[in-house]
This record gives structure tokens, C-alpha cells and sequence, in this order.
């Protein structure tokens, strides 16, 4: 009867390699050979390899605009409620909202932005470059408002 066990697994991302150990048990028969094979990356895995670490970490599940605003200001989602409420930014702001809630959230002002749906421990964003006044909702809980304010 043959045994087949895994001894080691590694994969080096940024080579792009795979190595894989298998050990072969059975009527004193033992191999173990090591194959490493090439793995090609995709347009999307080379894209994200030039991005800095910050840019591939910070990106946001969803996303209404670029995130490529100097400053980030974060609205907690929890217990039917925005976390502030109201806050007062700058322009070129980013605002980020993450869902705490075990039911989907968004942050939505018809016209202007619209998170769309952010799942539990999720987030999403908009860049407020314009000055005024932004009264939003949850499109899913009409009761839950916000307002952010640009200077």
C-alpha cells in the first residue's frame, strides 16, 4: 500500500516558484523528490508587485473614487449607526466607512457617491473635493444619516 505525505510546501511570491516535497511510503520504498516549477505571473499579480505596500494594503473593498487622497478620516458602521455622525474635513479628503454591523451598509448621497453594499468588516470610500454640506444615508437604512462637511 502506498502512503503519499506532503513534506513541505513553499511558495516564494516574489520568484514566482513553487516548491513541493512528496515522500512515497510503502514495501521499503521511500522517494522523495523536490520539483520546483515556474509560475508566471499575471497582469494583475506584476501590477500589484510595482504598487508600494501601503497602496496594496490600504485599498478598500469598495470603493466610489480613487483613493489617492492626502488625508484619511474613518467612519465606524455599528449598531445602525455612522460613527461620527458629522465630521468637518478639508478638501481632497478621503472617507472611509467600515462595517461593524453583521448586516450590509452603505454610505450613499443619490447623485454624488454611493459606496454600494459593504459587507461586515469591509469598507468603503469616497474623496470629497468639493466644499459643502453631504447628507447621506444607508440606501439599505434610510434611518442611518450622516454628514460630512468640506470646508
Amino acid at each position: 500500500m502506498w502512503a503519499f505525505q506532503f513534506r513541505r510546501i513553499a511558495a516564494l511570491g516574489s520568484l514566482g516558484v513553487i516548491a513541493i516535497g512528496i515522500a512515497c511510503n510503502g514495501n521499503d520504498v521511500q522517494a522523495t523528490p523536490t520539483q520546483i516549477v515556474p509560475v508566471d505571473p499575471t497582469p494583475t499579480e506584476a501590477a500589484s508587485s510595482e504598487a508600494t505596500p501601503t497602496q496594496a494594503t490600504s485599498q478598500p473593498t469598495a470603493t466610489s473614487t480613487a483613493p489617492d487622497a492626502s488625508e484619511v478620516v474613518r467612519v465606524s458602521i455599528a449598531q445602525f449607526a455612522f460613527s461620527p455622525a458629522t465630521l468637518t474635513v478639508d478638501p481632497g479628503t478621503r472617507v472611509e466607512w467600515t462595517n461593524q454591523d453583521d448586516v450590509p451598509h452603505t454610505a450613499t448621497l443619490n447623485d454624488v457617491f454611493d459606496t454600494d453594499n459593504i459587507t461586515t468588516g469591509d469598507s468603503g470610500s469616497h474623496v470629497f473635493d468639493t466644499p459643502g454640506t453631504f447628507d447621506y444615508i444607508c440606501a439599505l437604512h434610510p434611518d442611518m444619516t450622516g454628514t460630512v462637511i468640506v470646508r
